[in-house]
């Protein structure tokens, strides 16, 4: 419901490769990128390659120096580009950038716009058979960009949400209230379908409040910032309506 980088959804499709997938993230552009992906894996590696044999030929000075280069494009110039060359673009910063964050500063046409990573990728780290695994799913799937709420639930589906932590101080794109927490609360339990749902406890009682009769299952996890100088350990919450 929430695909973001597609980790889960990935996870899920190598377990039980058979199925049908249902894809949504409000991030257009991101889902933008896996929809060009599905239909047109060879063109999009083939503009992707392009940036990495430029990227390789640089001294990591000068890789920031074309990665803005390539950022200005996507942010201030898209007008006119392919979906395929922008889908291209998108598809390496993701790669290189800053620990994998998603940014789109204002300046930026509130577009993607997180700066660069270390710099020091070398070409082992470019394997093109990961995009290609990738798009293999995406083929399959079905994607879609919007509200959770706008998908109306089928019998027998399986159900997974992963929505912004409640306290972040990071504005998801489009925004996420604490009236929208709620609402997909209650979404998941009047879905009538089997469902998943994870995010970070603070200890206020939302979860035993707004998922009666649930499974509330107490989850620690490790996070690591910057470039993993520091650890901070986050205490997250899985929730599911079976056993």
């Amino acid at each position: 419901m929430f695909s973001g980088g597609l980790t889960n959804s990935l996870w899920v499709y190598e377990k039980y490769p058979d199925k049908k997938f249902v894809v949504n993230d409000f991030n257009s552009e991101l889902t933008l990128l896996y929809s060009t992906l599905a239909k047109n894996v060879d063109e999009v590696i083939e503009e992707w390659f392009k940036c990495v044999v430029k990227w390789l030929s640089l001294t990591p000075e000068e890789r920031k120096v074309y990665y803005y280069e390539l950022r200005d494009i996507y942010c201030l110039e898209y007008e006119g580009k392919s979906d395929i060359y922008l889908s291209s673009l998108l598809l390496f910063m993701l790669q290189v950038n800053f620990n994998g964050m998603w940014k789109a500063y204002i300046k930026c046409n509130g577009r993607y716009s997180t700066p660069p990573g270390t710099c020091l990728q070398k070409q082992a780290f470019f394997d093109v058979n990961k995009i290609k695994n990738v798009a293999s799913f995406l083929k399959k799937a079905t994607i879609i960009s919007g509200d959770f709420g706008a998908y109306e639930p089928q019998p027998g589906d399986w159900l997974y949400a992963d929505p912004p932590y409640r306290d972040s101080i990071v504005l998801y794109q489009g925004g996420f209230t604490e009236d929208d927490q709620v609402r997909l609360c209650k979404y998941l339990v009047e879905s009538g379908c089997k469902f998943g749902y994870s995010n970070k406890d603070i200890g206020d009682g939302f979860y035993s409040n707004n998922f009666p009769g649930c499974n509330i299952y107490d989850m620690t996890a490790l996070y690591t910032a910057g470039r993993g100088t520091s650890t901070l350990d986050v205490k997250e919450v899985l929730v599911t309506n079976y056993t």
